[in-house]
């Protein structure tokens, strides 16, 4: 009779590469996930006050050449140069962490993240892992109120 073949054991992780002296990789990747926007829209809250179906037609536009620029950009770049930043959930305004709340969401709350459009105008969602899950157009600057300074 032939012999009994035992299963190849498949490692829980792959070991980490070593390049060879004066290589560099042409793509660059993170353990966090993406360096450069992933977009995702699965999580949209279209019932909301803050549904993205309330932008007009030209605001739409605008938004996705928005998000088109921001591909050409890293995480980083867009955080420290564009006035976009992630806000715990404790600082959005009540109306906000309600909705959380009824779309059972709250555990992403540490990773809301508002994307500055232009003006007053926000794209809000998560971002978890280089992945920005749109959940809210926020054309007036309501869901993170600034606090004007010097008042």
């Amino acid at each position: 009779m032939g012999k009994k073949t035992q299963a190849k054991k498949i490692p829980k992780y792959a070991p980490s590469i070593q390049l060879a002296a004066g290589k560099e990789p042409k793509i660059g990747v993170s353990p966090d996930g993406p360096t450069h926007p992933v977009w995702r829209l699965s999580q949209i809250d279209w019932d909301g006050p803050w549904c993205p179906s309330k932008c007009k037609e030209s605001g739409a536009r605008q938004i996705l050449e928005r998000l088109a620029q921001f591909e050409s950009m890293s995480w980083v770049q867009i955080k420290s140069n564009t006035g976009s930043h992630t806000v715990g959930a404790e600082n959005i305004m009540r109306e906000a962490r309600q909705r959380l709340t009824e779309r059972k969401l709250d555990e992403w709350a540490d990773h809301l993240t508002s994307l500055r459009m232009s003006g007053k105008q926000r794209l809000w969602g998560f971002l978890r892992a280089g992945i920005f899950h749109v959940l809210w157009w926020d054309p007036e600057h309501e869901v993170f109120p600034s606090k004007k300074k010097h008042t």
